[in-house]
């Protein structure tokens, strides 16, 4: 792990960061998110994991590239960084995504595990199982994804009374949500990794019931932990999620 190949890296950003640490936790936003979305709960790891923050294509410094079109081929491209920044040859990576982010960390596992690197843990939040529908039908209109931003509680209510800004926020995650809802995995796409679910108590996306679903795409252990909160918990729960997470 050297802080040479990851400040050269095309979407790894490291947060919480210790070159000394066993490990390395990679950490994937939700939708519309950069990379600093990630960098409170990154700073309470303990120092046991190396925090790092994927930077997707379009948003933060990346602002000037092209938005990829597929779940797949983002994973694809943070796998190859992560083998590129020599992270595979070391201890086995820990994935957290959140929201569309549990999306693309799934298929990242899935991805790493096909060329031999199983991760220590994927951990994954707000969003229901690769194997089943979001229950959106593409494309998505303005007033889809508005009322989707709304249920999220993410955006005070004030932003989205401001046409201008209402406008600009429905622009800046379209691709993520399209992406998102298209993304599908069959039951038997199944990790060998240890696959764990965070469920917040009031998140209008995912219940329980949701939530196990994910069950079936463990091939070894899977559990469940719960916590207090909406969609967009983490910030409220930051050193019990960091807990989870080690």
């Amino acid at each position: 792990m050297t802080d040479p190949a990851l400040l050269a890296s095309r979407s790894l950003r490291p947060a919480g960061f210790h070159a000394s640490a066993a490990g390395a936790l990679v950490f994937f936003p939700y939708a519309g998110a950069a990379a600093a979305s990630g960098r409170r709960l990154l700073d309470h790891l303990d120092g046991t994991l190396a925090g790092l923050a994927v930077q997707y294509p379009g948003k933060g410094d990346r602002k000037q590239e092209a938005e990829p079109h597929a779940i797949e081929d983002l994973a694809a491209d943070i796998v190859e960084d992560l083998a590129q920044a020599g992270l595979l040859a070391g201890p086995p990576l820990t994935l957290y995504g959140h929201s569309m982010g549990a999306a693309v960390a799934f298929e990242a596992a899935l991805q790493l595990e096909a060329v031999g690197h199983v991760p220590r843990l994927v951990c994954v939040s707000g969003r229901r199982a690769p194997s089943v529908s979001l229950g959106f039908t593409l494309p998505l209109s303005d007033a889809v994804i508005l009322r989707n931003i709304e249920a999220g509680a993410g955006v005070p209510a004030e932003v989205l009374r401001s046409p201008k800004f209402r406008d600009a926020l429905i622009a800046g995650v379209r691709n993520d949500y399209t992406m998102n809802v298209a993304y599908h995995r069959p039951p038997d796409a199944t990790l060998r990794a240890p696959l764990r679910f965070l469920l917040s108590d009031a998140d209008p996306y995912v219940d329980e019931a949701a939530a196990l679903a994910w069950r079936a795409h463990a091939a070894g252990a899977f559990d469940l932990l719960h916590f207090q909160g909406g969609h967009f918990f983490i910030d409220q729960n930051l050193d019990a999620v960091a807990r989870a997470l080690r």
